[in-house]
């Protein structure tokens, strides 16, 4: 497990999509010509997406940077399908009518279809993808599997504090920039572990 870190912690979201989903987002930013921003949490909204005056402009989507990983994945792609929308349609069609409906079905179909996905994520996305609605980044199946992954960074538990990552048990010593130095409990071994594991609440151990 020593340093088999990704490059995936380079991406600007890393941390906050799921890593799979990483170089899908990129790949529908990029070809929708989208400006994409994670911003300060908003009482009133998730996410948002502004139109361009000029039909051929850059389109801007802004994201809050508070959601749990998955509901900020379906917040993006629930963004990214206007996009894609706009893009056919421009402003002749309903914001959350038959056509955005469609293409936020195909979005999810295409992830969930080609990416190595945790079941318990996979049936929240499938369960959408079946019948996307305006709110669908509120659905219970979604609310009920955040509440299951109450995470915290690895980065915010306290140094001495024993954890669970990977199925083994590992004791916080100090941070060291980008990685946090720990010690597993079962053999004692120093490994560096990236500052934005994540890592389930309810396993540490003061």
């Amino acid at each position: 497990m020593k340093e088999k870190e990704s490059k995936n912690h380079l991406h600007p979201l890393y941390g906050y999509a799921p890593d799979y989903a990483l170089h899908y987002i990129d790949d529908l930013v990029k070809f929708y010509n989208v400006h994409f921003k994670v911003v300060s949490p908003r009482k009133t909204k998730f996410g948002d997406c502004r139109y361009p005056l000029k039909s051929r402009g850059q389109i801007i989507i802004t994201v809050n940077l508070d959601l749990p990983k998955i509901q900020f994945l379906i917040t993006s792609l629930h963004e990214l399908a206007h996009a894609k929308t706009f893009r056919e349609y421009h402003n002749k069609v309903s914001a959350h009518g038959n056509e955005w409906k469609n293409n936020f079905s195909l979005i999810l179909r295409e992830l969930y279809e080609t990416a190595d996905i945790p079941f318990e994520e996979k049936q929240v996305l499938k369960s959408i993808a079946l019948k996307p609605t305006a709110s669908s980044y509120g659905s219970v199946s979604l609310q009920n599997l955040t509440k299951r992954k109450e995470t915290i960074f690895l980065k915010d538990i306290a140094n001495g504090n024993v954890f669970t990552f990977n199925d083994r048990s590992f004791r916080k010593i100090r941070l060291l920039r980008t990685y946090v130095l720990c010690s597993c409990e079962s053999s004692a071994r120093k490994y560096k572990i990236h500052r934005l594991a994540e890592i389930n609440a309810s396993s540490i151990i003061e």
